[in-house]
């Protein structure tokens, strides 16, 4: 029996523009001066080119150019833009998802 190759890229499963776009969205109900439109397009133009690790990265970057310059102000959008942690009571801050790594 002959195997069947398969395409499977573990960081298009992570890091991928509906991933990228439902982030956009949940950042902008916390900040709405956030251009959704070019936050995810700024992050997914260079995808293409880049491994997961520079991925996350590379989204960093983006979110220091679209979010507040000042530090607090910016990370106060983004922890409060996170979603529920999955189990409350673990340690590991599990929100299901690597797209939350950056």
């Amino acid at each position: 029996m002959k195997q069947t190759e398969t395409n499977f890229s573990l960081k298009d499963q992570l890091f991928n523009k509906n991933k990228v776009q439902h982030l956009a969205e949940l950042i902008f109900w916390v900040y709405p001066k956030l251009d959704r439109n070019m936050f995810t397009e700024d992050i997914v133009s260079q995808f293409p080119e880049l491994e997961l690790m520079d991925r996350i990265h590379h989204m960093t970057e983006v979110f220091q150019k679209h979010l507040p310059k000042n530090y607090p102000e910016a990370l106060e959008i983004l922890l409060n833009s996170l979603p529920p942690e999955l189990d409350p009571n673990k340690d590991d801050d599990d929100f299901w998802d690597f797209i939350y790594a950056p």
